[in-house]
């Protein structure tokens, strides 16, 4: 796993630091993750974190999908092909 999340941040220059990196970061460790939950434990900005979310979404590293418990909520997850 951690070979593959070094992969991803190689490939789309996202570093451990940024939001974006520590979100990858956090979905690699955790698995599959409420949206709000991300985004306390990644420390950002709520602007920041959503920015950094459509990035990670729009380079297919990451998607999110609705919580079968709660309809209002939102779980982020990684991709098929960075889980691998």
């Amino acid at each position: 796993m951690a070979d593959s999340l070094t992969n991803v941040f190689e490939k789309f220059g996202a570093d451990i630091l940024t939001t974006d990196g520590k979100i990858l970061a956090y979905l690699s460790a955790q698995g599959p993750t409420r949206v709000k939950e991300v985004m306390v434990e990644v420390n950002a900005s709520y602007r920041g974190f959503y920015l950094a979310v459509e990035r990670l979404k729009r380079d297919g590293l990451v998607t999110t999908l609705p919580d079968q418990k709660d309809k209002r909520v939102r779980i982020l997850a990684l991709t098929a092909a960075q889980e691998s």
